[in-house]
């Protein structure tokens, strides 16, 4: 959340800017919601409106893991995940 705001202020953007800036994306993303991240009255905020507010200023969020050997036990979660049925 912090990172968030921090890249709020860096980016200049108003709260009305954000708002407008995620509609283009896709997905509107409040001047109210804005305000209370920047005032303190959100506490834990939901991630994809992170996101996308991340992306209206110019940022980009990438899934990885952390060393080679999680990648390879990821890639073999994901065979796994894929054979299990419910």
């Amino acid at each position: 959340m912090e990172f968030i705001v921090g890249i709020l202020g860096e980016s200049g953007l108003s709260p009305e800017d954000v708002e407008e800036e995620t509609a283009k994306l896709g997905h509107r993303v409040s001047r109210f919601t804005i305000i209370g991240w920047l005032y303190g009255s959100v506490k834990r905020p939901q991630n994809y409106t992170m996101t996308m507010v991340a992306m209206a200023c110019g940022w980009t969020k990438t899934w990885a893991p952390h060393s080679n050997q999680d990648a390879k036990t990821a890639a073999a979660m994901t065979g796994k995940a894929r054979n299990v049925s419910h």
